[in-house]
């Protein structure tokens, strides 16, 4: 396993190296099903902030020990609140160390058989993921809209004055085709004098 590193660390070598941002995540060892971006990395460590964290680049080979990373994250910073003229700061609770398990009973062991099945954490984290994608997709296409949006009324702006321009110089036309005609009118009434004397 290679050295710790944190997910600032792998967004920098996102943008240095020009790759993807997909990566295989594992806990304890253990590999979830499928790749996962850095901020859905970021979303599971901190929902399930217990356990021993490492990371891989799809691109790299996931059989290879080399390419995995030990995660580390930052450290929990003080939480500060503020109400009226009172200032709570909270520290975050410090890390205990795991309890020992009890050692039950054949009558406190619970009955498994009438637990309703659940999905195992890693699944639901996957649904959340999928989720996630798909609303980043239509935040994309909403963005998209609004700019197609943006661009017509641009367009409908550049045509309204376009209009008012031509309906303008029609006007222009008009009033300069009055003035021809009133130009006309009287040299025919000067020709129609010079001609009658």
């Amino acid at each position: 396993m290679s050295e710790k590193t944190t997910l600032g660390e792998l967004r920098e070598r996102i943008i240095t190296h020009s790759m993807k941002d997909l990566w295989w995540l594992a806990r304890n060892g253990v590999t979830y099903r499928s790749p996962m971006s850095l901020q859905a990395v970021e979303l599971t460590t901190k929902k399930n902030p217990q356990g021993d964290y490492q990371i891989c680049h799809v691109k790299d080979d996931g059989d290879n020990a080399d390419c995995w990373h030990s995660l580390s994250s930052p450290p929990p910073s003080r939480v500060v609140e503020s109400r009226g003229n009172t200032t709570i700061f909270r520290a975050p609770a410090p890390a205990t160390a795991p309890k020992k398990p009890i050692a039950a009973t054949q009558d406190q062991r619970p009955n498994f058989e009438t637990v309703p099945a659940q999905k195992n954490v890693p699944e639901k984290i996957d649904d959340m993921c999928k989720v996630i994608q798909q609303l980043e997709a239509k935040v994309d296409r909403l963005l998209d809209a609004n700019e197609l949006i943006k661009n017509l009324e641009h367009r409908e702006k550049y045509l309204r004055e376009a209009e008012e321009l031509v309906h303008q110089k029609a006007q222009n036309l008009e009033h300069e085709r009055t003035e021809l005609d009133q130009l006309r009118d009287e040299l025919e009434k000067r020709r129609f004098r010079l001609g009658s004397a």
